[in-house]
């Protein structure tokens, strides 16, 4: 600004009014145009604040990230889905959620909800969650123990100082005696354990373990001694001698999951087994087979428990001698039948005043089995005189045998009845002799089987059948047939 100077009073009024004038015009000079205010090349504002509104700031300054408030991602609160913001400003997780904004449904607190005018949808997510996620399915503050890493059965032990728990630990001569429940014990020395009737979690390690360990769940049994007397085994390994497979094993007993390797003994050979798909493989081991014997009738056959295969052989009833002259015929020798799978039938009968003896039976095998089946030998047929030719009487034509029992009547005097065939085996009887005509015929005999079923069932219905009834009448009678038989060999191994 101009200063106005001083006019002395000798001068002029035209001086006074030039100075003046002057010094208006330099205040015009000076002053502010009100357009230039917010405008492009002008001057910034200042708010009623006293700051500089952000219109007329940089878009560098505008963008900066700000915190305007919190939000709950679980309620939505507020609801920002309905807001527009100002470039750059945020709202603070304040309680975690999974409420969808802009695709992103994971929020954890602190994290920040910031708007972008350039981005599609406008928010996205800035994570500042500072806290480990989880821990062994926890978070936050996380203090663990052992359960929580699965070493719950792991005991205590203080470092550099270990002391053994003695509670169900046992060593020496009869460390656990006879003890009726051992439950997490281990036993070491001789005779440890001589009785134990129920080792479950057990060790047991010695001579004399455990000759009778009546039942055990997850054991081991190693030494002498060991296990004769087993009835029941889940998850057992039993090693040692003095193992009885044939009266504890081939007895029924109850195995799930065990194995049994032994060196012998205990009136076995030596024994390596184990045991998979429900029964029992041994090597190096005899099982003696069992043998049911049926002789007549009908019934059940019921397979023992661990016999791995059967083999069946059988014979169907003989026939009946026929009397001689003019006696009768016999009659025909039953069926024997095992199941459906096994058939072996009776012999015919022989036939009064006939030349041809009465036929043999014939047999069937059926799937699963697998065999032989054997037609039984026909009867003779009748005599009209005797070897020599001198006029006496003719004796009895003989009946037929069977392949695997033998067993027709043999061919016998004259004036004599018929001889039977053998009983149980299937023979046809034999015809009466007499004098001075003829003889009848002979019986024929059962068909026969002899046959393996490698996987048999639990059990088969059964039928032996009889022998056929000898003729009557005439001067002799006929010899009945021999009954016929059913024989079960049931192997282990």
């Amino acid at each position: 600004m101009t200063t106005i100077q001083t006019i002395d009073n000798g001068d002029s009024g035209l001086i006074a009014r030039s100075k003046i004038n002057d010094n208006n015009t330099n205040l015009n000079n000076d002053k502010l145009e009100t357009s230039l205010k917010g405008a492009s090349n002008g001057l910034a504002e200042l708010d009623s604040g006293g700051k500089v509104p952000t219109s007329q700031l940089p878009n560098i300054v505008q963008g900066a990230i700000r915190v305007i408030g919190t939000w709950n991602a679980t309620t939505n609160s507020p609801n920002l889905s309905a807001l527009t913001l100002t470039q750059g400003e945020s709202y603070q997780v304040s309680v975690a959620g999974s409420t969808s904004l802009n695709g992103e449904t994971n929020w954890k607190p602190k994290d920040l909800v910031v708007w972008d005018d350039a981005l599609a949808g406008n928010y996205f997510k800035l994570d500042n969650t500072d806290d480990v996620i989880s821990v062994n399915s926890k978070t936050g503050i996380v203090a663990l123990d052992k359960s929580d890493i699965g070493l719950s059965d792991i005991e205590n032990i203080p470092f550099g100082n270990p002391t053994a728990n003695t509670t169900n630990l046992r060593s020496g001569t009869n460390a656990l005696g006879s003890v009726t429940i051992a439950t997490d014990s281990v036993a070491f020395g001789s005779d440890c354990a001589p009785l134990v009737t129920q080792g479950t979690r057990g060790v047991y390690v010695g001579h004399g373990v455990a000759p009778t360990l009546i039942t055990g769940v997850d054991a081991t049994v190693l030494g002498a001694d060991t296990a004769q007397g087993v009835t029941e085994l889940q998850r057992v390994t039993i090693l040692g001698s003095l193992i009885n497979p044939v009266g504890d094993i081939g007895a029924g007993t109850t195995f799930t999951d065990g194995i049994i390797i032994s060196t012998g003994g205990g009136g076995s050979s030596a024994v390596k087994a184990y045991y998979k798909d429900g029964r029992w493989v041994f090597s190096d081991l005899f099982f003696s087979p069992t043998i049911q014997k049926f002789t007549s009738g009908s019934g059940t056959y019921t397979t023992p428990a661990n016999v791995k295969y059967i083999r069946v052989r059988m014979v169907g009833g003989g026939g009946g001698g026929a009397a001689s002259n003019t006696g009768t015929s016999g009659s025909n020798g039953a069926a024997s039948t095992f199941g459906t799978i096994l058939i072996a039938n009776g012999g015919l009968s022989g036939i009064s005043g006939s030349n041809m003896g009465g036929l043999g039976g014939t047999a069937v095998i059926n799937s699963p089995a697998i065999g032989t089946a054997i037609k039984g030998q026909s009867g003779a047929g009748s005599f009209l005189d005797d070897d020599l030719g001198n006029g006496v009487g003719p004796s009895g034509a003989h009946g037929g045998g069977t392949a695997l029992f033998g067993g027709g009547g043999q061919r016998g005097y004259y004036q004599t009845g018929g001889e039977a065939g053998g009983i149980n085996t299937g023979g046809g009887g034999q015809s009466g002799g007499t004098a001075p005509n003829a003889t009848g015929s002979g019986g024929g005999a059962g068909g026969s089987v002899d046959a393996i079923i490698s996987t048999p069932s639990s059990s088969y219905s059964y039928t032996v059948g009889s022998g056929g009834a000898g003729g009557a009448g005439g001067n002799e009678v006929g010899g009945a047939g021999g009954s016929g038989y059913i024989e079960v060999t049931e192997y282990y191994n």
